[in-house]
């Protein structure tokens, strides 16, 4: 009953000081009219009127301006349900190339820099002495920049190529009909489709996409039982809790755009959930900006800010290309390279490949671009002939304690 009589008071309240400002503004303007001569007074009326009649909208358009959609919160619930109607596929809805740059910005605040930087120069073997070179390079502007480029048509058909800055280095992954595999610049790894499931791939462009649409709620709508509630709203803006049981609430923030509806841009945590994470852990993530996907209705977001729960930027994602593609092509990106069939992206022809033990090095540019010269890897080096000759020694060693232990206890 309170709300409603306020309700009706504010509209009340609105509607008189409308009329007294326009009062205001009329009456001096009749009394000076009056005193005018008759001839004078018609030949300023024209004038006078088209004044008024200016001068109306500004009592009005502002506060229809400011007027939020009186449509309740059913679009926003909607909008945000329609948005992670996709979280239990990999793939945003259709056969998608994209193109992301990932640039690393964290560095801790100024106070615990400090600290660090002295206990490092107090001892040469300190755990912290490589994450502070990080950190200071960059502060000098010389952040790591990783290019990602992304084919997926489907949960376990998807190709990524990661390219480095450093010139031939790059770590692509990948899951296809015929097995799982990494690529680096001196090796290529293999495993039979299905034993990694969607394997590195999957996991880093499930993560990637976490962060680039679903704000990091993509693991809170596939857990089931997802609520939404619409917390707060004033304008165009409204911000929205994403409950389920036994996991951390996320509150969006959206703002309603003319042509786009309720667009995501902003995500964090509640504070009980923020109190749980570490300082580097990312707790705010920002959105800026959109574009269309052609031939879609799917938007994305042009960069993507996160930051950790220290306040510090943590890192950004830069969209530079997107578009949909046949799952053809995907297929033909996720093969396993061979003498017969060279990767089209990395121009690997399949030689040395080996079980996959160890995790890939590095990556050089890539482009889908045909004609494009692509260096061939140098052979494999002595270190990783050593280092799979260690790995089963080691194995072999492990087997024999158990056996050994099996025989005793019986």
């Amino acid at each position: 009953m309170l709300i409603h009589f306020l309700l009706i008071f504010d509209a009340f309240l609105g509607k008189a000081l409308s009329m007294l400002g326009f009062a205001w503004f009329v009456y001096p303007l009749c009394r000076g009219i009056a005193t005018v001569p008759r001839h004078e007074r018609e030949r300023a009326g024209n004038t006078k009127r088209l004044a008024l009649m200016a001068l109306v909208p500004l009592l009005v358009v502002p506060r229809a301006v400011s007027a939020a959609p009186s449509d309740g919160d059913g679009p926003i619930v909607e909008a945000v349900k329609q948005r992670l109607s996709l979280a239990e596929r990999l793939t945003l809805g259709t056969p998608l190339y994209i193109v992301v740059e990932e640039q690393m910005l964290y560095v801790p605040p100024p106070r615990r820099l400090r600290r660090i930087a002295a206990e490092v120069a107090k001892a040469p073997e300190h755990p912290d002495r490589d994450r502070l070179e990080v950190w200071q390079r960059r502060l000098r502007g010389e952040g790591e920049r990783i290019r990602h480029e992304i084919w997926v048509a489907d949960n376990e058909t998807i190709r990524l190529a990661n390219t480095y800055p450093e010139p031939g280095h790059f770590s692509d992954q990948a899951s296809g009909k015929d097995g799982v595999w990494m690529l680096g610049p001196t090796r290529l790894m293999t495993a039979e489709a299905g034993t990694l499931s969607r394997s590195m791939a999957g996991g880093i462009v499930d993560g990637i996409f976490n962060h680039l649409f679903y704000g990091s709620a993509r693991g809170l709508a596939r857990s089931g039982g997802l609520r939404v509630e619409v917390i707060s709203r004033e304008g165009r803006t409204a911000t929205v809790a994403l409950k389920a049981d036994g996991k951390p609430t996320i509150l969006w923030t959206l703002e309603h755009r003319p042509g786009q509806g309720w667009t995501l841009v902003r995500s964090t945590y509640d504070d009980d959930a923020r109190s749980m994470l570490g300082d580097e852990a990312t707790a705010l993530i920002e959105y800026e900006g959109d574009e269309q996907v052609p031939g879609t209705d799917l938007s994305l977001p042009k960069t993507v800010s996160l930051y950790a729960n220290d306040g510090q930027p943590s890192r950004r994602y830069t969209l530079v290309h997107a578009e949909v593609v046949s799952e053809a092509e995907v297929e033909d990106l996720a093969a396993i390279p061979s003498a017969d069939r060279p990767d089209p992206i990395r121009g690997w022809a399949g030689q040395a490949s080996t079980p996959m033990l160890v995790a890939p090095a590095s990556p050089e540019q890539s482009s889908r671009k045909p004609g494009r010269a692509y260096p061939k890897p140098s052979p494999r080096g002595a270190g990783t002939v050593m280092l799979f000759s260690i790995l089963v020694v080691s194995a072999v060693c492990l087997t024999g304690v158990v056996v050994l232990l099996k025989r005793r206890a019986g």
